[in-house]
């Protein structure tokens, strides 16, 4: 765990620092973008070990990064987050490994899958 690398993309800053926190405090290396644009130039500089995407932002939203995440670096997980989950919202999603929808996790249960 010490020393990931973590992509967090969320338009919203309390969730944003709330991430920066809790991660740190795992020794995680965290970077911080408010939009999909700014995600997409930091992967592009490097590439981190996993991803945390809001689904709802302004302009570009977080199933269409995780489209083209997934055809430019399929090996870059993500994980996608979201205040207001939905069937609809649900079906959408490029389906690749594990989905888990419709439930609330801690942070030490993000980091340390079972």
């Amino acid at each position: 765990m010490n020393n990931m690398t973590v992509l967090v993309v969320d338009d919203e800053q309390i969730v944003l620092d709330s991430c920066r926190i809790i991660l740190s405090a795992e020794q995680c290396r965290v970077t911080c973008t408010e939009s999909a644009e700014a995600a997409l130039v930091s992967l592009g500089e490097s590439l981190p070990d996993v991803m945390l995407v809001d689904v709802k932002m302004p302009g570009r939203d977080g199933i269409s990064l995780l489209k083209e995440i997934h055809e430019r670096w399929p090996e870059v997980p993500v994980i996608i987050m979201s205040g207001y989950p939905t069937e609809d919202t649900a079906h959408e999603f490029p389906l690749k490994g594990k989905y888990r929808r419709g439930r609330a996790f801690s942070h030490r249960q993000a980091l340390h899958p079972a």
